[in-house]
């Protein structure tokens, strides 16, 4: 198997993670905090501010913000946040690529040749492309999709192709439109 490791890789450009935006008055300390720790601390300019490299501790839950202001004023406010599945930093590449013979503990069973391969790619606009192919003796698949965080939450398109032969001349199969169900031996 050869595959990309997360662990080579800066936790903050790896794992997803919410973007902070808030406005400060003055010259101001902004402190994030994720189920009463302190996660995030920093200072920034008069004006909008992002904090985008935070590391999160859970794929879901609320960021309290506290902005202290130079003139001793303090804003707060939350930030509520999900992981989405299906979702990668601009620029982030994750894949994975193995080869083998599948074996079986019965040794009736065909030892077919198998292969797999996975891509994840970030994209820009909060946006990330994947897919994947499988392929045996007698099945192949293959996967693409789109994966947007907007808004409100994680929104995935996908296409699937498979493609089956069977040794034994049976097979069933369900058609999506019109529920059509059809079997042939």
């Amino acid at each position: 198997m050869l595959a990309s490791d997360d662990n080579m890789v800066p936790y903050s450009e790896r794992q997803f993670a919410p973007v902070v935006r808030g406005i400060a008055r003055t010259q101001a300390r902004v402190e994030v905090k994720q189920n009463g720790y302190t996660i995030y601390n920093t200072t920034v300019a008069p004006g909008p501010f992002a904090l985008r490299d935070l590391s999160v501790t859970d794929s879901s839950g609320d960021l309290h913000v506290t902005v202290w202001e130079a003139d001793g004023s303090t804003q707060m406010f939350v930030v509520p946040y999900q992981t989405p599945a299906i979702a990668l930093h601009q620029g982030y590449l994750k894949y994975s690529l193995l080869a083998g013979r599948y074996r079986s503990s019965d040794s009736a069973t065909d030892k077919a040749q198998i292969a797999q391969a996975t891509l994840m790619y970030g994209l820009p606009w909060n946006l990330t492309a994947y897919g994947g192919i499988q392929s045996a003796t007698h099945y192949q698949a293959a996967l693409l999709g789109l994966g947007d965080l907007s808004g409100g939450g994680g929104v995935y398109l996908s296409m699937e192709a498979t493609h089956t032969v069977s040794v034994r001349g049976r097979r069933y199969s369900k058609e999506p439109p019109g529920d059509c169900v059809t079997a042939t031996s």
